[in-house]
C-alpha cells in the first residue's frame, strides 16, 4: 500500500490519520474570540479550541496550540510581548496576530 505522508510539528502523519488541530484564541474582546471559534469549528469540526482574555492568562495556562490567534492591543501584556514569551517556550507555535 502507498500512503502519503506529511511531517507536522515533529511528527509524521499518514493520509488516513485524523489530525485533531489545537487552536488558542487570545483577545480581550470576548465577542471576537467567539466569532473566530465559530469560523474554525465550521471548517474543522473536530478542532480543540481554547480561548483566553489576556496574554497573562494564556501564558499561565501552559497551552501549546498548533495555531494561536492573538490580539495585538490588549491590556497588560500586549500581543507582541505575549508572542515573544510563548516563542521562548515553544518556537514551533504558529501565531496569527
Amino acid at each position: 500500500m502507498n500512503y502519503r505522508m506529511w511531517h507536522f510539528r515533529g511528527e509524521y502523519i499518514f493520509e488516513n490519520t485524523i489530525v485533531r488541530m489545537q487552536f488558542a484564541i487570545c483577545d480581550d474582546e470576548k465577542s471576537i474570540g467567539l466569532i473566530l471559534e465559530e469560523k474554525i469549528k465550521k471548517l474543522l469540526p473536530d478542532a480543540v479550541i481554547e480561548t483566553y482574555l489576556s496574554g497573562d492568562e494564556l501564558i499561565a495556562s501552559g497551552c501549546k496550540p498548533d495555531m494561536l490567534f492573538l490580539d495585538i492591543q490588549m491590556p497588560g501584556k500586549n500581543g507582541m510581548e505575549t508572542a515573544r514569551i510563548l516563542r521562548q517556550k515553544d518556537d514551533e507555535v504558529d501565531v496569527a496576530a
